[in-house]
């Protein structure tokens, strides 16, 4: 089973709790609804990994990603 990340959208001062996300949900949202390239979409993640947040600048302004927690994998 993959890793889960709790994560939280912040986008023009508003606060949005998606909840817990598989890492492929997490990269659908990026891609298809803040329109990234899978390229863009890796480097999210892996400072998400890394970082616990991620900054994403776009058309509609500045996006902070934070992730709460990642939940291990479990068989």
């Amino acid at each position: 089973m993959e890793p889960k990340f709790h994560v939280v959208q912040t986008q023009r001062g508003f606060r949005n709790e998606l909840g817990e996300m598989t890492e492929m949900a997490l990269y659908a949202h990026l891609q298809v609804r803040l329109g990234l390239e899978m390229a863009q979409a890796e480097g999210v993640i892996s400072d998400l990994e890394k970082n616990s947040t991620a900054t994403i600048n776009s058309s509609d302004g500045q996006i902070r990603l934070e992730v709460r927690h990642i939940s291990a994998a479990s068989a």
